[in-house]
């Protein structure tokens, strides 16, 4: 069983509880302004508003592991109530089972937090970079790790694409991945198939909810390139269902992948917002 060979990887001795750790002193002078910024705002935006944390490209052991510590404060101190983990939880490793070690350390370490997790699939995910076939994850494996612990109040399409709602702010939060990658990072693709699902989820959300989109990549290394093909292809459904009387409201796309920086938007207006880890 995948169970019995994932735990036969598993040193209890390494596991890394790193939301024990304490918090960097060059975070904590600023941690009291970030609390009454965001409880502000909760209070200025009111019920109908939405507040969440997204990070992306942990890529665990090039990481300083701080993030877990950091969002946790957040989530305990104030009223951000959920987390969005944008794919790329390990890095590039020589073996599988070292892989499934790294990435199993990096889930436990965000999976003990308060509050709402949720896990975007990142190209690095089954361990394909390497390029190397016996070091990689199948995807069936990569879900069990990541997504295994999740709470269960998702609407899956396949494996690791899925939206939850939000029925207090009227928010539909839509998960996407990049596909599966079979070779070189480079490979960031969507799938036709789930591009098909994006449409008909937004056909049938209500047409008083919002949409955010979150999407480990929409370009495919630097932030200075284009958006890929099929990046396009999302954005034109996006818009198209903007354009359209009588739908739900694409109020912005999440994205990380190029370890940047960016702001830009769709040709129909659509923030489109990427950013690099902690």
């Amino acid at each position: 069983r995948f169970d019995d060979y994932i735990n036969s990887v598993w040193d209890a001795n390494i596991k890394y509880s790193v939301y024990n750790q304490n918090i960097p002193s060059y975070f904590v002078s600023n941690l009291n302004t970030v609390r009454d910024t965001i409880n502000n705002q909760r209070s200025s935006i009111g019920k109908e508003g939405e507040q969440f944390v997204f990070i992306t490209d942990i890529h665990w052991t090039n990481n300083q592991k701080h993030s877990p510590s950091l969002i946790n404060y957040i989530l305990q101190n104030t009223s951000v109530s959920k987390c969005i983990l944008g794919g790329d939880y390990i890095a590039a490793h020589s073996t599988k089972d070292t892989a499934i070690l790294y990435l199993r350390q990096c889930i436990n370490a965000f999976k003990g937090l308060d509050g709402n997790i949720k896990y975007i699939y990142g190209n690095h995910d089954t361990n394909r970079n390497q390029n190397v076939e016996a070091a990689y994850l199948t995807e069936g494996e990569a879900f069990r790790i990541i997504q295994g612990n999740m709470e269960n109040n998702v609407t899956y399409g396949d494996y690791f694409y899925y939206y939850f709602d939000n029925p207090i702010s009227k928010t539909r939060f839509l998960c996407l991945t990049t596909g599966p990658v079979t070779n070189a990072m480079s490979e960031t693709g969507i799938p036709t198939t789930e591009l098909n699902w994006v449409t008909s989820v937004l056909n049938d959300t209500p047409a008083d909810y919002h949409c955010i989109v979150f999407i480990h990549a929409v370009k495919s290394n630097a932030a200075s390139e284009g958006y890929t093909p099929s990046a396009q292809d999302l954005f034109e459904i996006l818009d198209a269902n903007n354009s359209t009387e009588n739908k739900c409201t694409v109020e912005a796309v999440f994205s990380g992948h190029t370890h940047k920086d960016f702001n830009g938007t769709t040709t129909g207006g659509i923030p489109v917002i990427i950013t690099d880890t902690d």
